[in-house]
Protein backbone atom coordinates (compact mmCIF):
# COMPACT_ATOMS: atom_id res chain seq x y z
CA UNK A 1 0.00 0.00 0.00
CA UNK A 2 1.01 3.66 -0.46
CA UNK A 3 2.14 5.52 2.40
CA UNK A 4 -0.39 8.46 2.91
CA UNK A 5 -2.72 6.60 0.60
CA UNK A 6 -5.15 3.55 0.02
CA UNK A 7 -3.75 2.79 -2.99
CA UNK A 8 -1.21 -0.67 -4.16
CA UNK A 9 1.03 -1.30 -6.34
CA UNK A 10 2.41 -4.97 -6.83
CA UNK A 11 5.67 -6.00 -7.51
CA UNK A 12 5.65 -8.86 -10.49
CA UNK A 13 2.99 -10.11 -13.03
CA UNK A 14 2.65 -13.14 -14.94
CA UNK A 15 4.01 -12.79 -18.36
CA UNK A 16 1.93 -13.64 -20.92
CA UNK A 17 3.61 -15.92 -23.55
CA UNK A 18 5.55 -17.56 -20.49
CA UNK A 19 5.61 -19.54 -17.12
CA UNK A 20 8.13 -16.43 -15.85
CA UNK A 21 7.10 -13.40 -13.84
CA UNK A 22 7.58 -9.94 -15.26
CA UNK A 23 9.19 -7.75 -12.07
CA UNK A 24 7.48 -4.25 -11.97
CA UNK A 25 9.13 -3.39 -8.57
CA UNK A 26 12.81 -3.76 -7.50
CA UNK A 27 13.69 -3.89 -3.94
CA UNK A 28 15.41 -0.34 -2.84
CA UNK A 29 18.70 -2.07 -1.95
CA UNK A 30 19.06 -3.52 -5.24
CA UNK A 31 19.15 0.43 -6.41
CA UNK A 32 21.60 3.28 -5.87
CA UNK A 33 20.88 6.53 -7.05
CA UNK A 34 24.96 7.81 -6.75
CA UNK A 35 27.19 9.27 -9.73
CA UNK A 36 29.72 6.58 -10.48
CA UNK A 37 32.65 6.15 -13.16
CA UNK A 38 33.87 3.10 -14.96
CA UNK A 39 36.89 2.52 -17.18
CA UNK A 40 36.04 -0.04 -19.65
CA UNK A 41 37.80 -3.23 -19.19
CA UNK A 42 36.67 -4.87 -22.92
CA UNK A 43 34.74 -2.99 -25.46
CA UNK A 44 30.95 -2.85 -24.68
CA UNK A 45 27.48 -1.99 -26.65
CA UNK A 46 25.60 -0.14 -24.37
CA UNK A 47 21.93 -1.68 -23.77
CA UNK A 48 17.90 -0.11 -24.11
CA UNK A 49 17.39 -1.62 -20.54
CA UNK A 50 19.64 -2.97 -17.72
CA UNK A 51 20.25 -6.30 -19.25
CA UNK A 52 23.50 -8.14 -20.96
CA UNK A 53 20.66 -9.63 -24.06
CA UNK A 54 21.78 -8.30 -27.58
CA UNK A 55 18.38 -7.50 -28.43
CA UNK A 56 18.98 -4.75 -26.38
CA UNK A 57 22.07 -3.29 -28.02
CA UNK A 58 22.01 0.40 -29.13
CA UNK A 59 24.19 1.67 -32.19
CA UNK A 60 26.37 2.92 -29.43
CA UNK A 61 29.49 1.40 -27.75
CA UNK A 62 32.57 1.64 -25.95
CA UNK A 63 35.94 0.75 -26.40
CA UNK A 64 38.51 -0.89 -23.97
CA UNK A 65 39.97 1.94 -21.70
CA UNK A 66 37.06 4.53 -22.26
CA UNK A 67 35.60 6.22 -19.52
CA UNK A 68 31.79 6.27 -18.78
CA UNK A 69 29.55 8.21 -16.01
CA UNK A 70 26.58 7.14 -14.75
CA UNK A 71 23.86 8.33 -12.02
CA UNK A 72 22.30 5.19 -10.93
CA UNK A 73 23.54 1.25 -10.54
CA UNK A 74 21.30 -1.56 -10.28
CA UNK A 75 21.88 -5.32 -8.91
CA UNK A 76 20.93 -7.93 -11.19
CA UNK A 77 17.90 -9.66 -9.38
CA UNK A 78 19.73 -13.23 -10.60
CA UNK A 79 22.61 -14.62 -9.64
CA UNK A 80 24.05 -15.86 -12.93
CA UNK A 81 27.27 -13.40 -12.31
CA UNK A 82 25.93 -10.66 -14.48
CA UNK A 83 25.52 -6.69 -13.31
CA UNK A 84 25.83 -4.49 -11.73
CA UNK A 85 23.98 -2.17 -14.07
CA UNK A 86 25.03 1.27 -14.61
CA UNK A 87 22.67 4.40 -16.39
CA UNK A 88 24.91 6.32 -18.24
CA UNK A 89 23.92 10.30 -17.60
CA UNK A 90 23.68 11.20 -21.29
CA UNK A 91 20.13 9.07 -20.77
CA UNK A 92 21.91 6.92 -23.86
CA UNK A 93 21.35 3.71 -21.93
CA UNK A 94 22.90 1.17 -19.49
CA UNK A 95 26.11 -0.85 -19.20
CA UNK A 96 26.98 -3.42 -17.08
CA UNK A 97 30.26 -4.57 -14.74
CA UNK A 98 30.50 -7.91 -15.39
CA UNK A 99 28.68 -10.18 -18.04
CA UNK A 100 29.05 -13.96 -16.84
CA UNK A 101 31.24 -13.36 -14.13
CA UNK A 102 33.42 -11.80 -16.74
CA UNK A 103 35.08 -8.32 -16.12
CA UNK A 104 33.44 -5.78 -18.34
CA UNK A 105 33.76 -2.51 -16.31
CA UNK A 106 36.25 -1.14 -13.69
CA UNK A 107 34.70 1.32 -10.91
CA UNK A 108 37.14 4.25 -10.61
CA UNK A 109 37.21 6.98 -8.36
CA UNK A 110 35.84 10.66 -8.94
CA UNK A 111 37.56 13.99 -7.77
CA UNK A 112 35.26 16.67 -6.89
CA UNK A 113 36.29 20.02 -6.99
CA UNK A 114 36.86 23.69 -8.64
CA UNK A 115 38.65 24.13 -12.15
CA UNK A 116 39.10 26.54 -14.58
CA UNK A 117 40.66 26.44 -17.91
CA UNK A 118 41.62 27.69 -21.20
CA UNK A 119 40.47 26.29 -23.95
CA UNK A 120 43.87 26.04 -26.59
CA UNK A 121 42.29 23.57 -29.28
CA UNK A 122 43.04 26.55 -32.33
CA UNK A 123 41.43 27.13 -34.41
CA UNK A 124 38.24 24.46 -33.97
CA UNK A 125 38.24 24.88 -30.48
CA UNK A 126 36.50 21.58 -27.89
CA UNK A 127 33.02 20.10 -28.83
CA UNK A 128 31.17 19.07 -25.47
CA UNK A 129 30.86 15.08 -25.01
CA UNK A 130 28.36 13.97 -23.05
CA UNK A 131 30.24 10.73 -21.51
CA UNK A 132 34.30 11.22 -20.59
CA UNK A 133 35.59 9.92 -24.13
CA UNK A 134 37.48 12.50 -26.43
CA UNK A 135 35.74 10.43 -29.81
CA UNK A 136 32.95 8.61 -30.88
CA UNK A 137 29.21 9.60 -30.57
CA UNK A 138 29.14 10.98 -27.28
CA UNK A 139 29.14 14.25 -28.35
CA UNK A 140 26.75 17.45 -28.08
CA UNK A 141 26.10 20.17 -30.52
CA UNK A 142 27.81 22.97 -28.34
CA UNK A 143 31.37 24.36 -29.10
CA UNK A 144 33.99 26.06 -26.67
CA UNK A 145 35.84 28.50 -28.99
CA UNK A 146 39.64 28.94 -28.14
CA UNK A 147 40.28 31.37 -25.41
CA UNK A 148 37.35 30.41 -24.03
CA UNK A 149 37.43 30.29 -19.93
CA UNK A 150 35.48 27.22 -18.38
CA UNK A 151 34.44 25.55 -15.36
CA UNK A 152 34.45 22.38 -13.90
CA UNK A 153 33.46 20.56 -11.18
CA UNK A 154 34.19 16.60 -11.74
CA UNK A 155 37.07 15.43 -12.46
CA UNK A 156 38.41 11.58 -13.59
CA UNK A 157 41.52 10.56 -14.78
CA UNK A 158 41.81 7.39 -17.23
CA UNK A 159 44.62 4.92 -17.32
CA UNK A 160 46.82 6.25 -19.91
CA UNK A 161 47.11 9.49 -17.89
CA UNK A 162 44.19 11.81 -19.48
CA UNK A 163 42.12 13.90 -17.32
CA UNK A 164 38.16 14.48 -17.76
CA UNK A 165 36.72 17.30 -16.53
CA UNK A 166 32.83 17.76 -15.97
CA UNK A 167 31.18 21.51 -17.01
CA UNK A 168 29.53 22.79 -13.86
CA UNK A 169 26.04 23.32 -14.48
CA UNK A 170 25.85 20.43 -16.87
CA UNK A 171 26.13 16.63 -17.29
CA UNK A 172 29.02 17.46 -20.47
CA UNK A 173 32.80 16.52 -20.37
CA UNK A 174 36.11 18.24 -21.79
CA UNK A 175 39.70 16.69 -21.91
CA UNK A 176 42.87 18.36 -21.09
CA UNK A 177 45.18 16.66 -23.46
CA UNK A 178 45.13 14.51 -27.24
CA UNK A 179 47.77 12.48 -28.44
CA UNK A 180 50.18 14.18 -25.83
CA UNK A 181 49.72 17.67 -26.57
CA UNK A 182 47.31 20.09 -24.47
CA UNK A 183 43.84 21.41 -25.35
CA UNK A 184 43.30 22.98 -22.64
CA UNK A 185 45.43 25.66 -20.31
CA UNK A 186 44.95 25.29 -15.86
CA UNK A 187 43.85 29.24 -14.90
CA UNK A 188 42.62 28.10 -11.31
CA UNK A 189 41.92 24.75 -9.62
CA UNK A 190 41.00 24.20 -5.63
CA UNK A 191 40.23 20.26 -5.64
CA UNK A 192 38.55 19.25 -3.03
CA UNK A 193 39.66 15.45 -1.74
CA UNK A 194 37.97 12.83 -3.51
CA UNK A 195 34.55 13.09 -3.38
CA UNK A 196 32.89 10.53 -0.41
CA UNK A 197 29.43 9.71 -2.13
CA UNK A 198 31.62 8.69 -5.35
CA UNK A 199 34.56 6.98 -4.18
CA UNK A 200 35.47 3.56 -4.78
CA UNK A 201 36.46 2.84 -1.29
CA UNK A 202 33.87 4.84 0.01
CA UNK A 203 30.60 3.10 1.94
CA UNK A 204 28.40 6.04 2.98
CA UNK A 205 25.32 7.22 0.67
CA UNK A 206 24.49 9.60 -1.69
CA UNK A 207 22.86 12.87 -0.86
CA UNK A 208 20.22 11.78 -3.68
CA UNK A 209 19.32 8.31 -2.11
CA UNK A 210 19.40 10.17 1.33
CA UNK A 211 17.20 12.75 -0.17
CA UNK A 212 14.88 10.20 -1.87
CA UNK A 213 14.41 8.07 1.22
CA UNK A 214 13.57 11.13 3.34
CA UNK A 215 10.48 12.20 0.14
CA UNK A 216 9.22 8.48 0.19
CA UNK A 217 8.07 8.76 3.83
CA UNK A 218 7.44 12.70 3.61
CA UNK A 219 9.63 14.28 5.97
CA UNK A 220 10.65 18.12 5.22
CA UNK A 221 14.84 19.31 4.43
CA UNK A 222 15.88 21.90 6.53
CA UNK A 223 19.59 22.29 6.42
CA UNK A 224 22.27 20.79 3.88
CA UNK A 225 25.85 20.80 5.01
CA UNK A 226 28.11 19.66 2.26
CA UNK A 227 31.32 20.43 4.77
CA UNK A 228 29.96 18.31 7.22
CA UNK A 229 28.39 15.89 4.93
CA UNK A 230 25.08 16.14 6.98
CA UNK A 231 21.38 16.67 5.92
CA UNK A 232 19.06 17.36 8.32
CA UNK A 233 14.80 16.39 8.08
CA UNK A 234 11.83 17.40 10.58
CA UNK A 235 8.93 15.05 10.90
CA UNK A 236 5.68 16.03 11.07
CA UNK A 237 5.79 15.49 14.60
CA UNK A 238 8.40 18.20 14.80
CA UNK A 239 11.56 15.04 15.66
CA UNK A 240 14.86 16.22 13.93
CA UNK A 241 16.66 13.71 11.91
CA UNK A 242 20.36 14.22 11.20
CA UNK A 243 21.64 12.22 7.93
CA UNK A 244 25.33 12.03 8.01
CA UNK A 245 25.67 10.18 4.73
CA UNK A 246 29.23 9.54 4.43
CA UNK A 247 29.47 7.57 7.73
CA UNK A 248 26.05 6.24 7.57
CA UNK A 249 25.25 7.90 10.68
CA UNK A 250 21.94 8.59 11.80
CA UNK A 251 20.80 11.10 15.03
CA UNK A 252 17.59 11.80 15.77
CA UNK A 253 16.57 14.47 18.25
CA UNK A 254 14.15 13.93 20.75
CA UNK A 255 12.65 15.98 23.48
CA UNK A 256 12.33 13.19 26.09
CA UNK A 257 9.54 13.59 28.76
CA UNK A 258 11.26 12.94 31.43
CA UNK A 259 14.68 14.24 30.27
CA UNK A 260 14.51 16.90 27.93
CA UNK A 261 16.61 16.97 24.97
CA UNK A 262 18.30 14.17 23.99
CA UNK A 263 20.11 12.98 20.94
CA UNK A 264 20.55 9.20 19.98
CA UNK A 265 22.98 8.18 17.36
CA UNK A 266 23.58 5.27 15.19
CA UNK A 267 26.56 4.10 13.52
CA UNK A 268 26.64 2.02 10.15
CA UNK A 269 23.16 2.44 9.60
CA UNK A 270 22.10 0.24 6.64
CA UNK A 271 19.40 1.17 4.18
CA UNK A 272 16.11 -0.60 5.80
CA UNK A 273 17.40 0.86 9.31
CA UNK A 274 17.48 4.48 8.04
CA UNK A 275 13.82 4.15 5.62
CA UNK A 276 12.55 2.66 9.27
CA UNK A 277 14.12 5.58 11.12
CA UNK A 278 12.71 8.35 8.89
CA UNK A 279 9.01 6.36 8.90
CA UNK A 280 9.07 6.38 12.78
CA UNK A 281 12.19 8.91 14.56
CA UNK A 282 10.57 7.02 18.06
CA UNK A 283 10.99 3.79 16.89
CA UNK A 284 14.09 2.61 18.59
CA UNK A 285 12.36 3.14 22.37
CA UNK A 286 9.53 0.88 21.71
CA UNK A 287 6.00 1.89 22.68
CA UNK A 288 8.02 4.25 25.36
CA UNK A 289 11.20 6.08 25.88
CA UNK A 290 14.14 3.92 27.06
CA UNK A 291 15.51 5.69 30.32
CA UNK A 292 18.98 6.28 29.89
CA UNK A 293 21.39 4.16 31.55
CA UNK A 294 24.57 6.78 32.82
CA UNK A 295 27.77 6.13 32.43
CA UNK A 296 30.49 6.56 35.16
CA UNK A 297 30.29 10.22 34.69
CA UNK A 298 26.32 10.26 35.00
CA UNK A 299 26.46 11.91 31.57
CA UNK A 300 26.80 9.68 28.78
CA UNK A 301 25.08 6.26 28.57
CA UNK A 302 24.60 3.64 25.86
CA UNK A 303 20.92 2.07 25.32
CA UNK A 304 19.76 -1.61 23.54
CA UNK A 305 17.63 -0.92 20.50
CA UNK A 306 15.86 -3.17 17.89
CA UNK A 307 19.17 -1.62 15.19
CA UNK A 308 21.80 -2.25 17.67
CA UNK A 309 23.57 -0.54 20.56
CA UNK A 310 23.06 3.61 20.44
CA UNK A 311 24.76 6.39 22.78
CA UNK A 312 22.49 8.86 24.32
CA UNK A 313 23.95 12.28 24.60
CA UNK A 314 22.61 15.96 25.47
CA UNK A 315 23.36 19.07 23.39
CA UNK A 316 26.28 20.13 25.42
CA UNK A 317 28.29 16.60 25.00
CA UNK A 318 27.02 17.06 21.09
CA UNK A 319 28.85 19.97 20.75
CA UNK A 320 31.72 18.77 22.21
CA UNK A 321 31.41 15.51 20.16
CA UNK A 322 31.61 18.56 17.13
CA UNK A 323 34.59 19.95 18.74
CA UNK A 324 36.39 16.41 18.25
CA UNK A 325 35.02 16.17 14.80
CA UNK A 326 36.23 19.69 13.74
CA UNK A 327 39.75 18.96 15.02
CA UNK A 328 39.49 15.37 12.92
CA UNK A 329 38.37 17.67 10.03
CA UNK A 330 41.38 20.28 11.08
CA UNK A 331 43.43 16.91 10.35
CA UNK A 332 42.41 16.22 7.02
CA UNK A 333 42.52 19.40 5.81
CA UNK A 334 46.11 19.49 6.62
CA UNK A 335 46.37 16.09 5.15
CA UNK A 336 44.64 17.41 2.32
CA UNK A 337 46.54 20.93 1.91
CA UNK A 338 49.77 18.34 1.44
CA UNK A 339 48.05 16.10 -0.93
CA UNK A 340 47.45 19.51 -2.81
CA UNK A 341 51.14 20.87 -2.80
CA UNK A 342 51.85 17.39 -4.16
CA UNK A 343 49.88 17.84 -6.89
CA UNK A 344 51.03 20.92 -7.47
CA UNK A 345 54.07 19.84 -7.50
CA UNK A 346 53.63 17.56 -10.04
CA UNK A 347 51.40 19.56 -12.39
CA UNK A 348 54.62 22.00 -12.19
CA UNK A 349 57.15 19.32 -13.25
CA UNK A 350 54.10 17.95 -15.56
CA UNK A 351 53.99 21.67 -17.08
CA UNK A 352 57.82 21.84 -16.53
CA UNK A 353 57.77 18.75 -18.98
CA UNK A 354 55.56 19.93 -21.46
CA UNK A 355 57.54 23.09 -22.04
CA UNK A 356 60.39 21.18 -23.01
CA UNK A 357 58.82 18.98 -25.09
CA UNK A 358 57.07 22.08 -26.70
CA UNK A 359 60.42 23.83 -26.85
CA UNK A 360 61.75 20.53 -28.59
CA UNK A 361 58.64 20.39 -31.47
CA UNK A 362 59.07 24.10 -31.97
CA UNK A 363 62.57 23.86 -32.66
CA UNK A 364 61.72 20.69 -35.00
CA UNK A 365 59.30 22.53 -36.97
CA UNK A 366 60.88 25.60 -36.78
CA UNK A 367 63.97 23.32 -38.95
CA UNK A 368 61.16 21.66 -40.81
CA UNK A 369 59.50 24.73 -41.86
CA UNK A 370 62.72 26.88 -42.70
CA UNK A 371 63.26 23.79 -45.32
CA UNK A 372 60.06 23.79 -46.77
CA UNK A 373 60.76 27.37 -47.21
CA UNK A 374 63.76 26.70 -49.08
CA UNK A 375 62.48 24.36 -51.08
CA UNK A 376 59.09 26.44 -52.06
CA UNK A 377 62.16 29.66 -53.01
CA UNK A 378 63.90 27.30 -55.32
CA UNK A 379 60.83 26.06 -56.57
CA UNK A 380 59.94 29.51 -57.09
CA UNK A 381 63.15 30.28 -58.95
CA UNK A 382 62.80 27.70 -61.04
CA UNK A 383 59.79 28.61 -62.12
CA UNK A 384 60.54 32.11 -62.74
CA UNK A 385 63.49 31.46 -64.95
CA UNK A 386 60.68 28.56 -67.17
CA UNK A 387 58.27 31.73 -67.63
CA UNK A 388 60.59 34.49 -68.37
CA UNK A 389 62.92 31.82 -71.29
CA UNK A 390 58.60 31.40 -72.31
CA UNK A 391 58.26 34.94 -72.52
CA UNK A 392 61.12 35.17 -74.40
CA UNK A 393 60.44 32.59 -76.90
CA UNK A 394 56.99 34.14 -77.31
CA UNK A 395 58.23 37.62 -77.94
CA UNK A 396 60.51 36.01 -80.80
CA UNK A 397 57.99 34.40 -82.40
CA UNK A 398 55.80 37.54 -82.17
CA UNK A 399 58.38 39.32 -84.08
CA UNK A 400 58.94 36.40 -86.71
CA UNK A 401 55.41 36.35 -87.29
CA UNK A 402 55.17 40.38 -87.64
CA UNK A 403 58.21 40.27 -89.78
CA UNK A 404 56.71 37.61 -92.29
CA UNK A 405 53.17 39.43 -91.99
CA UNK A 406 55.44 42.57 -93.12
CA UNK A 407 56.93 40.98 -96.16
CA UNK A 408 54.00 39.15 -97.20
CA UNK A 409 51.74 42.49 -97.15
CA UNK A 410 54.38 44.20 -98.84
CA UNK A 411 54.44 41.56 -101.88
CA UNK A 412 51.05 41.85 -101.86
CA UNK A 413 51.45 45.26 -102.31
CA UNK A 414 53.82 45.13 -104.79
CA UNK A 415 51.58 42.89 -106.69
CA UNK A 416 48.76 44.91 -106.50
CA UNK A 417 50.84 47.43 -107.67
CA UNK A 418 51.68 45.21 -110.53
CA UNK A 419 48.30 44.28 -111.56
CA UNK A 420 47.14 47.87 -111.26
CA UNK A 421 50.06 48.95 -113.67
CA UNK A 422 49.01 46.01 -116.16
CA UNK A 423 45.32 46.68 -116.04
CA UNK A 424 46.01 50.97 -116.36
CA UNK A 425 45.72 52.29 -120.01
CA UNK A 426 49.00 54.87 -120.51
CA UNK A 427 46.95 57.36 -122.86
CA UNK A 428 44.22 57.63 -120.46
CA UNK A 429 45.26 56.27 -117.20
CA UNK A 430 41.85 54.44 -117.28
CA UNK A 431 42.04 51.41 -115.01
CA UNK A 432 40.19 48.04 -116.03
CA UNK A 433 39.30 44.93 -114.58
CA UNK A 434 40.97 42.73 -116.98
CA UNK A 435 43.81 42.40 -119.72
CA UNK A 436 41.35 41.61 -121.88
CA UNK A 437 39.70 44.67 -121.23
CA UNK A 438 42.45 47.02 -121.15
CA UNK A 439 43.47 45.34 -124.51
CA UNK A 440 40.47 45.91 -126.54
CA UNK A 441 40.23 49.63 -125.14
CA UNK A 442 44.09 50.91 -126.19
CA UNK A 443 43.11 48.99 -129.74
CA UNK A 444 39.44 50.18 -130.18
CA UNK A 445 39.89 53.82 -128.70
CA UNK A 446 43.33 54.67 -129.34
CA UNK A 447 44.36 52.44 -132.04
CA UNK A 448 47.63 50.94 -130.08
CA UNK A 449 47.77 47.70 -132.22
CA UNK A 450 50.42 46.10 -135.11
CA UNK A 451 48.51 45.77 -138.21
CA UNK A 452 51.05 43.61 -139.39
CA UNK A 453 51.30 40.75 -136.24
CA UNK A 454 48.24 41.97 -134.29
CA UNK A 455 50.13 42.92 -131.00
CA UNK A 456 48.00 45.52 -128.69
CA UNK A 457 50.33 48.30 -126.73
CA UNK A 458 49.50 50.17 -123.45
CA UNK A 459 50.61 53.05 -125.13
CA UNK A 460 51.49 54.75 -128.58
CA UNK A 461 55.17 55.17 -127.19
CA UNK A 462 55.19 51.17 -126.74
CA UNK A 463 53.77 50.85 -130.42
CA UNK A 464 56.97 53.02 -132.10
CA UNK A 465 58.76 51.03 -130.51
CA UNK A 466 57.74 48.04 -131.63
CA UNK A 467 57.55 49.34 -134.55
CA UNK A 468 61.09 50.34 -134.86
CA UNK A 469 62.40 47.40 -133.69
CA UNK A 470 60.28 44.91 -136.17
CA UNK A 471 60.11 47.41 -139.15
CA UNK A 472 56.35 46.62 -138.97
CA UNK A 473 55.35 50.54 -140.54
Amino acid sequence: RVQGTEGWVFDRRPAVDSEANTFMLRPADTVRLEDVAYEAVQPIAVRLIPSICDESKTLRAVRAGDLVFGNAVRDSPFPHGNGPFVRLTDGSGWLFEKKLNQQMLREIPIEAGKWTFQVLNSPVGLLLRSQPIDNGPFKYDKTFSPNEKVSFDRKVMSSNGVSFYRVKGTDGWLFDERDEENVMQLISSSAAQQSPETSKTSSGWSPEFVRGAAMGVGLKEIMYNPESRVISFQSEGGERINVYYTTRTVGTALKHPAQGKTQLFRRDCSREELVEIMQNPRLHTGKGYYRRKHGHNGRVGSVQTQHGVGIMIEEEDHLRNAIVECDSEITGLLEQRTEMLRRVKEYDDKCAYNAAKMKERVEKSSEKLLKMMQERKEKAERKRAAVLRAVRQAAIALQEEAERARIAEQQQAEEQRRRDKEMTCDECYRVFNSVHAREQHCRDAHGLSCYHCGKIFKSSHGLYQHQDATGHW
